[in-house]
């Protein structure tokens, strides 16, 4: 054996190794799994060694989704993003699969919980509803020491479904965010808990629809993730669509009670409400004033904080509000845009929002320690 033959067979051996090295399957682990989905990982290649291995690992890593939401009888889903930047994996609209490829769709999924390793999170449902629904309360079912910040945006309404060894890109349509409405209202669980009235009664009621906090969080964390942009017409509809589901007229008197409490017990102040239509009749329970309380229960939540104070500006003559005689504020929080004006010993607020609400409140003082606050009905 010549001396030039040894090197040349060095140098085969050396090529074919290295080869194989490359062509080498990524090793996968499964890190999290459940009937609502899972969180897959494989260690991110070398770039200059791809060769398929990338492409290989992400179908590995499907197949496990797919082989986990057939055990509850449903399909496996996967957020995706447009992108113009390199990553691992990209979805093509025709369902194929590219390495570091700079068009496509990428998949969600997370560096920052191990160093060299990508982390894919796949929902498991028998439907996109259900998912949507279970991607807007995503923190609950996805330990986040597991998967932290997605790489695509929080704002989903595209979504491949992998199905018989083939991805389909899809996307949210107006039907699936309908019927999205009635699937929040399902995750919800009826629990009843004790609440105390301005009498101090106590009183049942179901905090499932009842704590409009949670509503209203849930329900603009859904319309987010959907696609629309907030304080958006668009945006303000679909949370007003949501919290219809609920029972308007309830949230809006435990928000009172809670603004009633607060003002009692830190500054001894009595707190009324009073509500009338744009005649001066009075407001009651009735169905056809559905959109009046979930406005009037919105604004109580949004601004609690600025109606506790001007019942101490009322009393005090004070300014802690921020509204006085000569200037006007506007709040815009969550698609309500409510403005207000102090004239004297009275604040007038107007508040309008999606579909037409109008809501206008005034607040006056009487006696001492009597604030009443009492809003009319002025939507189209």
């Amino acid at each position: 054996m010549t001396k030039y033959f040894k090197i040349f067979l060095i140098i085969f051996v050396g090529l074919f190794l290295n080869t194989n090295a490359y062509s080498k399957a990524l090793k996968t682990k499964v890190i999290f799994e459940s009937e609502n989905g899972g969180i897959y990982s494989f260690k991110n290649p070398i770039v200059s060694g791809l060769n398929g291995r990338a492409i290989d690992a992400f179908k590995k890593i499907s197949l496990l989704s797919d082989k986990n939401c057939s055990r509850y009888s449903k399909n496996s889903f996967i957020f995706v993003a447009n992108t113009s930047s390199n990553f691992w994996v990209t979805i093509l609209s025709n369902g194929d699969l590219i390495e570091f490829g700079a068009k496509g769709f990428v998949p969600d999924y997370s560096e920052e919980v191990k160093l060299f390793r990508s982390y894919y999170r796949f929902y498991c449902g028998k439907n996109i509803e259900e998912v949507l629904v279970n991607h807007s309360i995503k923190e609950n079912l996805f330990p986040s020491k597991l998967f932290k910040k997605s790489v695509i945006s929080e704002y989903n309404s595209t979504y491949a479904v992998y199905k018989d060894n083939k991805y389909l890109i899809k996307q949210v349509t107006d039907k699936n965010k309908n019927k999205i409405i009635l699937k929040l209202k399902e995750v919800k669980k009826n629990k009843v808990k004790k609440v105390k009235t301005k009498d101090g009664v106590a009183v049942k009621s179901n905090i499932a629809y009842a704590d409009y906090s949670t509503v209203i969080s849930e329900s603009k964390k859904v319309c987010k993730d959907i696609g629309y942009e907030a304080n958006s017409d668009k945006f303000g509809n679909c949370v007003l669509e949501l919290m219809n589901k609920s029972d308007g007229y309830e949230m809006a008197k435990i928000q009172e009670n809670i603004l009633i409490t607060k003002v009692k017990d830190q500054e001894n102040i009595g707190l009324e409400f009073s509500y009338e239509t744009s005649s001066g009749q009075k407001i009651k329970k009735e169905s056809k004033w559905t959109k009046f309380w979930q406005g009037a229960a919105w604004i109580l939540y949004e601004y609690g904080d600025e109606i506790f104070a001007v019942v101490l500006d009322l009393k005090y003559d004070t300014n802690l509000s921020g509204y006085n005689t000569t200037s006007q504020v506007t709040s815009n929080t969550g698609g309500l845009k409510c403005v207000s004006q102090r004239v004297g010993n009275v604040i007038h607020q107007n508040c309008k929002g999606a579909g037409g609400t109008h809501i206008y409140c005034m607040y006056q003082k009487l006696g001492k320690s009597m604030v009443k606050r009492t809003c009319r009905d002025k939507s189209v």
